[in-house]
């Protein structure tokens, strides 16, 4: 780590073009005591969140990098960053509390004798059972502690159910591996259960996942495909595949594991959106958020959202706003932020722009935050140790490029291998931050910059090179679409 130091800079506003490749000199001057000791200050965390002082910022997170993982059947969400059952804990009974027995239920028990008829005292023995009994009528069909066969759920689901077990540690529904896919024309709601399943799920109608552990990771591509319908995912876990949709998906106090692909879509809707609230997307990610597979990227709303393990990028597109959004690690080679919007012919600039405030990115590969194709505007950044890696040999602190636009205001970059902040035909506006310990401060690639537009209130210390406008490559935010 390089000493740590404050300095106006010196000489930048007198260079610009291609014979300027260095700013000034790095000889630190006498300190300044009326500098801030913070240029970031988050101020009050959110609920659960902790205060973390890091050089020359102040932010919050609701945990340390590299906490120990929880145990099997528990998560923690940023508001609640301790370990917890996923679903609460189990009732003394069989089934859960509160369910009706005036014949709008319809009961299943897995160690129940053939025939039932399907109410409390005679449950149905196979959920089958039920589901045929059932019919075209909408049904709540309550599941019992135990394992049950889910292969009676390949028929199809064509009215309205809601499948509510006990408990997610008891309640076991288990899809058998013999079965192709699961169709959803009729809308359907998994609470207080553990649903393991081998094969995609296609849902035409709205799927809502409540208190329950969601276990998709046998399937090597899409595992939630919603067309022309909702997903909404509540105090709940799910495990590998991906979420790929042409409506929407919300999401709060839960976390997604393992996840290839978080939203994104085959042909999008206008309305298409990606909510994620108090949410935590964890382990390896070998697509990226909020990209599908046509690389179309979607508005995403987030507020108080972790994204950690390996990683390919959160992309976010028009009209996307983001609040306490905390990025750690990520794939080699790929991007923490990235604000997105490109089609064939290359940037469409008519779009809404987007907005993030409390933005930290950590240890990341590539770019911290990038913006192409759009505008974006940042408050309250902190980018910190941004490396090169094996396919991308540029990394970025703040990036713009390809007729992106950013307005960046207190923040702190420091650390990145290549570039504080790296503009190239685009636009780049930076006000009250600190650029510090980079190779270079400034990578300036447009001829005749107005190189003010990069110093309102902002000090860069300590780099190697304060301003540099050579020529280097853009490092190309689109991820891979397979992990290396």
């Amino acid at each position: 780590m390089r000493t740590f130091g404050l300095f106006l800079l010196l000489g930048l506003a007198a260079c610009s073009g291609d014979d300027a490749p260095d700013a000034g000199p790095d000889a630190d001057p006498p300190a300044d005591a009326s500098l801030p000791a913070f240029y970031v200050d988050w101020g009050t965390c959110p609920s659960g969140w902790r205060s973390v002082e890091v050089e020359a910022a102040r932010t919050c997170e609701p945990w340390a990098a590299g906490v120990e993982a929880c145990p099997a059947g528990e998560m923690r969400v940023p508001s609640s960053p301790l370990c917890a059952p996923v679903g609460g804990p189990c009732p003394p009974g069989r089934f859960a509390d509160g369910l009706a027995d005036d014949g709008s239920v319809v009961y299943v028990d897995s160690e129940a004798s053939a025939p039932g008829d399907g109410s409390r005292a005679t449950p149905f023995a196979d959920l089958a059972e039920a589901l045929a009994a059932v019919g075209f009528g909408d049904a709540t069909i309550a599941l019992s502690k135990g394992e049950h066969d889910g292969g009676g759920l390949s028929m199809g689901i064509v009215a309205s159910v809601s499948l509510v077990g006990a408990c997610p540690a008891e309640t076991i529904v288990r899809v058998p591996t013999d079965v192709e896919g699961l169709s959803l024309n009729g809308a359907l709601t998994v609470a207080g259960a553990h649903f393991i399943s081998p094969t995609l799920m296609l849902a035409a109608a709205p799927l809502t996942i409540e208190r329950s552990i969601v276990d998709l990771s046998g399937v090597e591509d899409g595992s939630l495909i919603a067309i022309d319908a909702d997903v909404g995912i509540t105090d709940s876990l799910v495990i590998g595949g991906g979420l790929i949709l042409a409506r929407g998906v919300r999401v709060e106090r839960s976390e997604l594991r393992e996840l290839t692909t978080v939203a994104g879509g085959f042909a999008p809707e206008p309305s298409t959106m990606l909510v994620l609230t108090d949410t935590v997307l964890s382990g390896h990610l070998a697509g990226a958020v909020s990209l599908g597979v046509d690389e179309v990227v979607v508005p995403t709303v987030a507020r108080r959202l972790v994204v950690e393990g390996d990683f390919s990028g959160l992309f976010v597109g028009p009209g996307s706003d983001l609040e306490d959004v905390v990025i750690r690690s990520g794939i080699e080679g790929t991007p923490g932020l990235v604000f997105s919007y490109m089609d064939e012919g290359g940037a469409l600039p008519m779009v809404e722009p987007g907005r993030g405030a409390r933005i930290s990115v950590y240890n990341g590969s590539g770019q911290g935050i990038f913006v192409e194709g759009m505008a974006a505007t940042v408050t309250d950044a902190v980018v910190d140790t941004i490396s090169e890696g094996a396919r991308v040999p540029v990394a970025v602190g703040a990036g713009v490029a390809r007729g992106g636009a950013l307005e960046l205001d207190r923040f702190v970059i420091r650390e990145s291998a290549s570039c504080g902040v790296q503009v190239d035909g685009a636009e780049l506006d930076l006000s009250n931050g600190l650029v510090a310990a980079n190779s270079i401060g400034a990578c300036v690639q447009v001829d005749g910059y107005d190189l003010g537009r990069l110093m309102d209130g902002v000090r860069y210390h300590d780099n190697d090179t304060n301003l540099d406008s050579t020529s280097l490559p853009v490092p190309d935010p689109n991820p891979p679409v397979a992990a290396p």
